[in-house]
């Protein structure tokens, strides 16, 4: 980018590059700070669909691959430990990420190391599967309000068990991995005419989205309405743009991205060597030798040197934070470099 130029310039003008190139579409990703990478496709390798994947050989609850990328690598979805939100206009397609995960999933359900719960309200989408679901099928409002109200009670159940011994989950026969399929969430929680039914299920979901996922009961609603995000907080410290600065709240933050704190800690180092435009290295965790100080070693220096010195640090480090963050946005910085502040 030249000098003063932001991502936001490239961004708006989308339709503009594309018109240019001659191609339908374009795409600006930052590539590090002052560069960035304008993709132009030519033709839409997905535009005819594709045939159902085979089902997999092994049972697995890792993310499960339920298509293709458009540049032809697998597309895997990611359901244990975490929840998906699944929105998209009428005929989209929506569908077909149930079915796929599900397909993907048998396995795993004939291993008895996966549990699918189907509430299916249109009842006619999820109503195909009601010989793999079971009892563990509603389609009337009463009926999938009991069946949430009924995994909350499991799940809590199954949290009373694990409290203060085990914080991860793997997948059993005796504790298997309960995915909560919910099609048409919408009318559930906010076109349910039943006012008490419609609370009922609100609370069970919220309940499930907020302490499911360290027991591993994952909601993968669909057709919800716009704005509705389960799990994700729209405040801005947990806005995953912000997790690179200091004195963000990473930990608290963690309930709401469905992260865990080493995944949070890895977005916020990822962020930080692209803003500074350097490569992800491997770092040898044995770099480092550390051996307690005894009083009156002569290495030690006195507590208010050690502090000035750290403090001295942490300044150095943010301004040469703030230099790479102006030179990212295109100022010059040549006018005053090397001045003090």
């Amino acid at each position: 980018m030249l000098n003063g130029q932001a991502v936001t310039d490239w961004a708006d003008r989308i339709e503009h590059l594309a018109h240019g190139f001659g191609a339908p579409s374009c795409r600006v990703a930052v590539a590090r700070a002052g560069r960035l990478v304008l993709t132009f496709p030519r033709r839409d390798p997905l535009a005819e669909p594709l045939p159902a994947l085979p089902v997999p050989e092994e049972a697995s609850v890792g993310p499960v691959e339920i298509g293709r990328c458009e540049d032809g690598t697998p597309l895997r979805l990611k359901v244990h430990g975490t929840h998906v939100l699944i929105a998209g206009a009428t005929g989209a397609g929506k569908g077909s990420y149930l079915w796929s995960t599900i397909r993907g999933l048998l396995p795993a359900m004939r291993a008895g190391l996966v549990q699918v719960w189907a509430l299916d309200p249109k009842r006619m989408e999820l109503s195909f599967g009601r010989a793999l679901f079971g009892s563990r099928y509603a389609a009337d409002p009463k009926e999938c309000a009991d069946l949430l109200d009924e995994a909350v009670s499991v799940m809590q159940e199954r949290a009373d068990r694990f409290a203060g011994l085990q914080r991860s989950h793997t997948p059993t026969a005796a504790d298997p991995f309960v995915l909560v399929l919910v099609d048409e969430v919408a009318f559930l929680t906010a076109y349910q005419p039943d006012k008490q039914l419609r609370q009922r299920i609100t609370a069970a979901l919220a309940t499930l989205t907020t302490q499911g996922r360290a027991v591993r009961y994952g909601v993968q609603p669909k057709g919800a309405k716009p704005g509705m995000a389960p799990g994700r907080c729209k405040g801005k410290a947990h806005k995953p743009d912000h997790l690179g600065y200091s004195g963000r709240r990473v930990l608290v933050s963690r309930k709401w991205s469905n992260k865990t704190l080493t995944e949070h800690k890895q977005d916020r180092r990822t962020w930080v060597l692209e803003a500074l435009g350097v490569e992800d290295e491997p770092v040898d965790p044995h770099r480092y030798v550390w051996r307690p100080v005894k009083p009156g070693d002569p290495e030690l220096a006195p507590i208010g040197v050690r502090l000035l010195r750290s403090v001295h640090e942490r300044q150095r480090w943010r301004n040469h934070m703030n230099q790479l963050q102006a030179l990212g946005d295109g100022q010059d910085l040549s006018a005053t470099e090397g001045r003090a502040a």
